[in-house]
């Protein structure tokens, strides 16, 4: 088939091809994989190349396969895989469904990954993200699966990958712009439960609120605020969907004053109140916690 054909991909598709309705889905390759297909996807996705050459083209720029690599997809990006022999691939596939009620699954905006979609990784770093893609193997083939055991390996695997892309920042900043970027991100996972304020993390780096923005409009096209409304409200829809607390349990854990700068806070950054959210979310809830047997 020619390198013009474009296929399209849906995560419906692959869940039928499994013969599992889950919302994450894992699956290993051992041959050439869609050489020379175009393919458009609907879901988020992580490749991990155990080994393998050639070439991931992934809206339309090229980038060079190699062993213990992450490669990173997001819904609605075209890519087509060229590879030259035998390949060893892991394929983690998200469905639309869990961004969605769940947000970015990694922490940095999209642009970054679309601009550096390839995660080279260290010794130690494949092994702890291959261990996490083989503990999603094993819950999905179990008859009781729990999603929160799966969920939670996703984000594990993603943090690794953050911590990886973090890692090779230097390779693209400056030194300087570089340490002020990992201290911010380092305070921030420290401290998003308690600390909402620009101007916390800002002083403990002993620098203006003002130019900690300025780098991350520069290097990220966002406000940096953005970083710390993210981490605070995908751990607040966690806590909302399965943490049992009530909404004022929850507003205390994340240091607010009171349950209505809560409600005002979570609606201002999501469109609903958190009410509204565990009403809108009852049935994909309810659809996650069912057992699926094969």
């Amino acid at each position: 088939m020619g390198i013009n054909i474009l296929h399209k991909e849906t995560f419906v598709d692959f869940q039928r091809l499994r013969g599992i309705y889950e919302d994450i889905l894992y699956f290993k390759i051992e041959r050439p994989l869609m050489d020379n297909i175009k393919r458009a996807v609907d879901f988020f996705a992580f490749l991990l190349f155990e080994d393998g050459s050639g070439i991931h083209i992934i809206d339309r720029i090229p980038h060079k396969i190699g062993p213990r690599q992450l490669h990173i997809l997001f819904p609605g990006q075209i890519h087509c895989l060229e590879l030259e022999g035998k390949a060893n691939i892991h394929l983690l596939f998200v469905s639309s469904r869990i961004l969605k009620n769940f947000g970015e699954i990694l922490r940095y905006p999209r642009e970054l990954y679309k601009k550096y979609p390839i995660v080279g990784l260290s010794d130690e770093s494949y092994k702890n993200i291959l261990i996490e893609f083989k503990g999603i193997e094993w819950e999905l083939v179990n008859n009781e699966r729990i999603f929160e055991i799966m969920y939670n390996r996703l984000k594990t695997i993603a943090l690794l990958a953050d911590r990886e892309t973090c890692a090779n920042l230097n390779f693209r900043l400056n030194k300087s712009t570089d340490a002020i970027l990992k201290k911010f991100f380092t305070l921030i996972y420290a401290n998003y439960r308690t600390e909402r304020r620009l101007k916390f993390y800002a002083e403990r780096m002993y620098i203006s609120a003002n130019y900690l923005n300025i780098l991350a409009k520069k290097h990220f096209g966002i406000h940096a605020t953005y970083f710390i409304n993210k981490e605070v409200i995908t751990e607040i829809k966690w806590q909302l969907l399965f943490s049992g607390k009530t909404i004022k349990e929850i507003s205390l854990i994340m240091n607010f004053k009171d349950l209505s700068s809560f409600s005002r806070y979570f609606k201002r950054q999501t469109g609903i109140s958190p009410r509204d959210f565990l009403i809108h979310h009852e049935d994909f809830l309810g659809e996650l916690r069912m057992t699926v047997i094969p």
